[in-house]
């Protein structure tokens, strides 16, 4: 089980369960034919959205997040197998998004409860037991602890909104499929910073070049 303690903004959460399946698609993580096309269809289907944050059409359908992401194109969504290298290269690049951005924050409690929640952009640092240490706002927002051995996979997601805007996020996987959490650079109807998104786009490339984790 995930263990997560929230108390007013600051959240601590150790992802993942040790004796979980491991993480490829024999493991039940990726998205079958039947699956993609009932989540294709509940994102760009008649009366669909497009951009929905993906804890939703998950909770609506049933499906761990992992299914939901690994059912988008490679054009909207690029996934790699996480370990604790690939974990660091990653978050070297959310280092660079900037202390002083304004990001949102998804946290969930066994893939369905969901927190959404306003946040600059965290930093992340590796401690002596091989976990990162997460926080932002110089300590006084966001604080997470991160075992990235726990983790399945890591995605970037690219989900198209109207005006020109998209819903661009990193989501991290736990051993199940389930959402542990996910960083938001832009959403839907919100401004965005050109400034983040462009640091955003370089750690979608930084995850694309990665072992993938499902094939589209």
């Amino acid at each position: 089980m995930n263990k997560h303690f929230i108390n007013g903004c600051a959240i601590l959460f150790l992802a993942g369960l040790s004796g979980a399946a491991s993480a490829n698609a024999d493991a039940g993580l990726c998205a079958g034919y039947f699956e993609k096309q009932i989540v294709r269809n509940h994102f760009f289907g008649y009366g669909g959205n497009p951009a929905s944050p993906p804890p939703i059409p998950s909770h609506d359908l049933r499906l761990v997040e992992t299914k939901v992401v690994s059912s988008l194109s490679h054009k909207q969504a690029v996934g790699a197998v996480a370990n604790p290298e690939r974990f660091a290269d990653v978050w070297e690049t959310i280092n660079a998004w900037g202390a002083e951005k304004n990001v949102n924050v998804v946290v969930t409690i066994d893939g369905w409860h969901a927190f959404s929640f306003p946040s600059k952009a965290p930093a992340a640092h590796q401690d002596s037991n091989g976990r990162y240490a997460v926080s932002a706002d110089n300590g006084a927002g966001v604080r997470a602890l991160i075992d990235p051995e726990l983790l399945s996979y890591i995605y970037a997601i690219r989900l198209p909104a109207a005006n020109g805007r998209a819903l661009r996020n990193v989501s991290f996987y736990d051993k199940k499929g389930d959402l542990v959490f996910a960083l938001h650079a832009s959403e839907a109807g919100k401004e965005e910073d050109p400034e983040l998104i462009a640091a955003f786009d370089r750690t979608w490339s930084v995850i694309e070049a990665m072992p993938a984790a499902c094939s589209e």
